[in-house]
């Protein structure tokens, strides 16, 4: 059974990769239904926290992967422990698909441009020695209601996806996965969102330095990398996130 902790209203996982890893090797053995997986941001929890549609959407996620540290570090301290830990998207989708289990799976790429997804399709069958399929989609730039998820999810039980990685970015990626895992039906996988993962996996961004990492910063090394899309987004989510924070210290109570 997995752990986890509540952090601003969501659930995140609270253990380590090994263990997620085995459960999610356990869930795909046993369940005939889609397994939804997030790599979950600061930016998906005040998301979370200021739409009540997007928090159903997460709420129908088996797990939520803490991947931003200001996550951790509230998370730590407003229930008394150190045993929770940081688990990137990007380290994530290295460590289950370069896992012995993770090889020998079919895999399917879902977002990015095609270039990207060609040098991240590399990464996998070369680098990370993935044995089964790799399979590719990236979506046009549309409006989450214009998808044909039906179409989408039959390209991809054609291909028998046993792991769908997608990245499209939050809060985007988040519905659009649930939407295919209902458009799925009886297929067996794990679905994954992990937005910037591709880009870096891929080579096409720059992944932060460890120190800056550590001390929670890495949203202003990826601000200086792309200003111009991502200046609007943190000028709203920064504030929001500390408000949520103070506002957590007067509504909620510690878990035990």
């Amino acid at each position: 059974m997995t752990r986890s902790i509540t952090v601003l209203g969501i659930r995140l996982y609270m253990g380590s990769l090994r263990k997620l890893l085995a459960a999610l090797k356990g869930a795909l053995d046993r369940t005939r239904v889609p397994v939804l997986v997030s790599a979950t941001s600061v930016h998906g929890v005040v998301e979370a926290n200021m739409n009540d549609a997007f928090r159903h959407t997460l709420d129908a996620f088996a797990y939520h992967v803490p991947d931003g540290y200001p996550l951790v570090r509230w998370g730590r301290w407003r229930n008394g422990t150190k045993a929770f830990h940081q688990l990137r998207g990007v380290a994530f989708m290295h460590k289950l698909s370069a896992s012995k289990w993770g090889q020998s799976r079919n895999h399917f790429l879902c977002g990015a441009t095609p270039p990207t997804l060609s040098a991240l399709q590399a990464v996998l069958k070369h680098k990370w020695q993935v044995k089964g399929t790799i399979k590719t989609y990236s979506p046009p730039f549309i409006a989450l209601t214009k998808y044909d998820y039906p179409a989408i999810a039959a390209r991809m039980k054609k291909a028998q996806a046993q792991i769908i990685w997608i990245g499209l970015g939050t809060p985007k990626q988040e519905v659009f996965a649930l939407r295919l895992a209902e458009a799925m039906n009886n297929h067996p996988c794990i679905i994954c969102t992990v937005g910037a993962a591709f880009s870096i996996h891929a080579g096409k961004q720059h992944q932060a330095p460890l120190w800056i990492r550590q001390i929670g910063l890495e949203w202003s090394f990826r601000l200086v990398q792309n200003p111009k899309r991502l200046f609007r987004r943190y000028i709203r989510i920064i504030p929001l996130f500390f408000y949520l924070c103070i506002k957590d210290l007067f509504t909620q109570k510690k878990e035990a």
